[in-house]
Parts: structure tokens; C-alpha cells; sequence
């Protein structure tokens, strides 16, 4: 093969299935961590409900504290994908290299998460 036909197979091959392989591992990672979040709001409801005698405890309430951290660190990582799935779909290589821009429908809205962080 001579150089012409490497970058070829490089433009036409091996680019676009990259950056597709990326971006669904990233909408995937977005869902998973879309599904921990329900969850975790789904469990940390099912804990509020409890007695307040067990609200009261120093381990109930530590244990809180660590799950409001986790969610905490979830929503940034979320948004931090979202922020970057939408920095690849904006970029202006799929004009230049002529490969099909994909679409990528985020669920939840990153928009809705972004208004939930202020």
C-alpha cells in the first residue's frame, strides 16, 4: 500500500469507526450512570421514610452523607459526558472528512441536569 491509499483507509476506515466506537461508549457510560442515579434517588426516598428514630442514628446519617457524595460525584460525571458527547457532535470534522454525523438523543436531557446542578 503507498501513502495515498493509507490515508484513504485512515479518512474512510478507521476515523469514523473510532469516533463512533467512542461516542457509543460514552452515551453508554451517560445511561448506566442515568440508571444508578434513579436508583439511588428511588433508595435514598425508601431511607427517608424510616423512622426517625433510626434517622437519628450517626451511621444512618453517615451513611447519607457518603450516598449524597456519590450522587454528587455521578452528576458531574454525567455531565461531564454529556459536555463532551456534545463537543464531538459539534465538531466540524464529519463536514471535512465526509462521514454522516450521528444522533445521539441523551435521556435524561443533559439541559435538565445542568438546571439540577445550580
Amino acid at each position: 500500500m503507498h501513502s495515498q491509499e493509507l490515508y484513504n483507509l485512515d479518512t474512510t476506515e478507521w476515523s469514523p469507526r473510532f469516533v463512533f466506537s467512542h461516542l457509543r461508549d460514552l452515551e453508554q457510560h451517560y445511561t448506566l450512570i442515568s440508571l444508578l442515579l434513579m436508583e439511588k434517588d428511588r433508595t435514598s426516598f425508601n431511607e427517608y421514610l424510616q423512622p426517625d428514630k433510626i434517622k437519628k442514628s450517626l451511621v444512618w446519617k453517615e451513611k447519607q452523607e457518603k450516598s449524597r457524595h456519590v450522587i454528587e460525584i455521578l452528576k458531574k460525571r454525567q455531565h461531564a459526558i454529556a459536555k463532551e458527547i456534545k463537543y464531538y457532535l459539534a465538531a466540524d470534522f464529519w463536514e471535512i472528512r465526509n462521514i454522516p454525523r450521528p444522533v445521539i438523543e441523551l435521556r435524561p436531557d443533559p439541559e435538565f441536569l445542568l438546571d439540577s446542578q445550580r
